[in-house]
């Protein structure tokens, strides 16, 4: 039977992982709550500890990992982090000799490590992201986004067939009939804020004892709890189906597609869609983003309100996609979603969508993606994906 050894720092991520069967799952975490979750479920877990790792490994790409980009973690902590991840890594390989990583997303600093060890030990990788399309996962042997296969190599998607096309015709049809009506995304219906704030105080209490190793995560979940933040003055409802308009959904300001997959922020997603609009005569919709924290961006969004030309709505996004002229995004499902209506989108981030022809589109949903929900119980055989 296959093994693998997989890095999380979420109770939702070991659920996932959990649900695999015909592979042996090895977790290694800085979570103390992950640590006792997987240990009350009776896991093969291993808890990183700050204790002195005489070993060192230098990776100058950590700082491009989430924790230095947002400024949580400096690059000596970083550092630091990395070296007993992959210490922890190495000395469990001699025992268990895992022929299999997974890797969630990719770009934390323990990911890194995992996927450096990998390359250097030759270990098959796999790379695992929610696809943000009911009942599909994203997964890929290279990476997920701009490091993913289908960005570096997209002519992968070129093989079409009638099949493939039929299959998605039908898909489009029911996923539609979701999407226009009050759909929610199964991400926002996640863990409650609370027993969030109540793991994140638990480790700040463990690394305050000099135990657990400062992580990004808890600091940020508690930031997200506790902070007081502006409410965006919604504008006037326009005529879509009368008026020529650009749309730009925002996402979040420290998501990873904004802070690793791009090199424009959403206040220059803002000016440049404005100055597009401008120039070809339409106005400018803008919706924020419901779980957007940082007020800097709120309070620039609340600023441009009143200008002309603008309209800052929260309305249903397949309504505003339906009567757009045109979609300008970084690298957001919703740039998919208008590539599904068939409407002209510009990517400003490291999107692999912004090299989709119809072809590819019909392909990556039908063929590439794999069929398996992130949200459910349902047991996930490893052989049936990889």
């Amino acid at each position: 039977m296959y093994s693998a050894i997989v890095y999380i720092e979420e109770i939702e991520r070991a659920k996932f992982y959990s649900r695999f069967i015909n592979i042996n799952i090895l977790y290694i975490t800085s979570n103390i709550s992950v640590f006792l979750y997987l240990k009350f479920k009776r896991k093969l877990v291993w808890y990183i500890r700050k204790n002195i790792c005489e070993e060192k490994y230098l990776n100058s790409d950590i700082v491009n990992s989430i924790e230095v980009k947002l400024g949580n973690l400096d690059r000596k902590e970083a550092s630091k982090f990395y070296n007993l991840m992959y210490y922890k890594i190495k000395n469990i390989y001699k025992i268990y000799k895992f022929d299999t990583i997974f890797v969630w997303n990719g770009c934390k600093i323990g990911d890194f490590a995992c996927a450096y060890f990998a390359k250097k030990y030759k270990i098959r990788i796999v790379y695992f992201e929610v696809a943000n399309i009911p009942g599909k996962l994203f997964v890929d042997n290279q990476g997920t986004n701009k490091n993913s296969s289908i960005f570096i190599n997209p002519e992968q998607l070129d093989y079409y067939n009638v099949e493939n096309l039929q299959k998605y015709k039908k898909w489009k049809e029911e996923y539609l009939k979701i999407k226009y009506g009050k759909f929610i995304l199964p991400q926002s219906k996640r863990t409650n804020k609370w027993k969030r704030a109540a793991s994140a105080i638990l480790n700040i209490i463990f690394i305050k004892l000099g135990i657990g190793v400062k992580n990004y995560i808890y600091y940020k979940n508690l930031k997200k709890i506790f902070s007081s933040n502006i409410k965006v003055k919604l504008s006037s409802n326009i005529d879509y189906k009368r008026e020529k308009y650009v749309l730009v959904p925002l996402q979040v300001s420290d998501d990873t597609q904004v802070m690793i997959n791009s090199d424009v922020g959403l206040k220059e997603l803002i000016d440049y869609s404005y100055k597009y609009a401008k120039e070809n005569s339409m106005k400018l919709v803008i919706k924020p983003h419901p779980a957007e924290q940082d007020n800097s961006i709120l309070n620039y969004i609340y600023s441009i309100n009143d200008t002309d030309g603008i309209v800052i709505t929260n309305d249903n996004t397949m309504k505003l996609i339906k009567y757009s002229n045109y979609v300008i995004t970084i690298n957001s499902t919703v740039g998919l979603e208008a590539l599904i209506l068939d409407k002209p989108v510009k990517f400003l981030g490291y999107s692999f969508y912004s090299k989709f022809d119809k072809n590819r589109l019909v392909n990556y949903i039908t063929s590439y993606l794999k069929e398996v929900d992130y949200f459910s119980n349902e047991s996930i055989k490893f052989s049936d994906i990889f």
